[in-house]
């Protein structure tokens, strides 16, 4: 089954050049697989960094945090950020640190660490640098210890951001069906360009030019 929805931006809304047309197309399948498709063109240059933000709990609903979930996630720098989580232009190695999942670990092992970007972020609410060629490829594999459940997850985007549903507030609206919240009961892979992209020229370029097409896709399996 799909579903296929589309949006006109007309020229100059809220402040982008260029009239745009952006369809995505979300995909789901016997296979539980889930692919979400991000395209869009324009009649002048722009910039373009689209996303989703949805949350994953592999123990199901009103299970509780995600901390006892593992992932593996192929990256090897995340995006400087400073104190209030703006981007500095800089990228930073990660192997040893908190940050580093190229080896499998608990995301509640190091969420918080004694490390000053962990602590700017609350835990983890960084944008990661993909180990991506262009392709859609493999970057990240999400395990729930206690269902067995895995999510692999795919794109051909060159960042992710991870966000693992720190500022959720237990006193907020509960969610459907009474369940209250739960600080981190959530982990987002929000897969994009690098925040502020368009101001730091050392990231990878979201500009799309008239005759460009953006082309973007995002794959969730479950397992």
């Amino acid at each position: 089954m799909f579903l296929e929805l589309s949006l006109f931006s007309a020229d100059m809304d809220e402040g982008y050049p260029g009239n745009l047309n952006v369809v995505v197309l979300y995909t789901f399948n016997e296979e539980n697989v889930l692919s979400i498709n991000y395209k869009a063109t324009t009649d002048k240059k722009t910039v373009i960094n689209l996303t989703n933000h949805s949350y994953f709990n592999l123990g199901g609903y009103g299970s509780g945090d995600i901390m006892s979930h593992k992932l593996w996630l192929d990256a090897d720098k995340i995006t400087e950020t400073d104190s209030d989580l703006i981007p500095t232009g800089k990228e930073l190695d990660i192997a040893g640190t908190a940050f580093d999942f190229k080896v499998e670990k608990l995301i509640g092992k190091d969420i918080d660490a004694d490390d000053i970007n962990i602590k700017n972020g609350q835990g983890y609410d960084h944008n990661y640098v993909l180990n991506t060629n262009g392709e859609v490829k493999l970057f990240a594999t999400l395990t729930d210890t206690k269902t067995g459940r895995v999510m692999k997850a795919y794109t051909n985007q060159p960042c992710v951001q991870i966000y693992a549903g720190n500022c959720i507030n237990p006193t907020d609206p509960p969610f459907k069906n009474g369940i209250k919240q739960v600080k981190r009961c959530g982990i987002c892979f929000e897969t994009q360009h690098a925040p502020d992209a368009p101001n730091n020229p050392l990231f990878v370029s979201c500009e799309l030019k008239p005759g460009e097409l953006y082309n973007y896709t995002t794959v969730f399996k479950f397992e």
